[in-house]
């Protein structure tokens, strides 16, 4: 008498014309599979699948957590080894302009990423102009109006004021008034005084 193997399954099959039992296997997408056969998901190979009684069971392969706060996607898992910033990837010490604000640079370490303001040096100048990030020494912020460095403009609060940009500073001197008479008139906003006509009137004589 012919000696059937042990099986493996919990409901085993005999096909016409055989003597022994057999596990039944899998159909899965068209795909057939034996008893106990694992297989990678057709569609998604981060599922794993086994054929067990002719019932095909399929799961997410495990991954291990990632401790870090922008972790990228490595062989099905969350690894901290890059970076995934506003829907891009960056490489592990990459570093960046930040998009929202010109004046940030972001790193990307060890899947977390830090965004900080750019360090700006100081300007050594006493009207500096803003400039992208930092204050520049490249122009002059004078009474609230911004000049181009080398630019010679008047002093608004002073009509006899003449400045002068230069690397940030603001020099400033008086346009000099000539001639002098006994009743000056200086018109408003004008610098220099004019000399006014004394109108004579002739008496009759007594």
């Amino acid at each position: 008498m012919k000696r059937c193997p042990r099986l493996s399954c919990s409901t085993p099959n005999v096909l016409p014309g055989d003597c022994c039992p057999q596990c039944p296997g899998c159909v899965y997408e068209q795909q057939p599979y034996r008893h106990a056969e694992r297989f990678y998901h057709p569609t998604d190979s981060c599922r794993s699948c086994a054929c067990t009684n002719g019932t095909v069971h399929c799961q997410r392969k495990p991954c291990p957590f990632a401790p870090c706060s922008h972790p990228i996607t490595q062989q099905c898992c969350r690894t901290c080894e890059g970076c995934v910033y506003e829907g891009r990837e960056r490489a592990h010490g990459e570093t960046w302009a930040d998009a929202s604000d010109p004046c940030a640079v972001c790193v990307c370490r060890e899947g977390s990423v830090r965004c900080e303001r750019k360090l700006c040096p100081p300007a050594t100048c006493k009207h500096p102009v803003q400039r992208q990030c930092c204050m520049s020494c490249e122009g002059c912020m004078f009474h609230g109006k911004e000049y181009s460095d080398g630019t010679e403009f008047s002093d608004d609060k002073d009509p006899c004021g003449v400045c002068y940009c230069y690397g940030g500073e603001v020099i400033c001197t008086k346009t000099p008034c000539y001639g002098e008479c006994s009743h000056p008139y200086t018109p408003p906003r004008q610098c220099c005084g004019e000399c006014e006509r004394m109108s004579s009137q002739t008496l009759p004589h007594s």
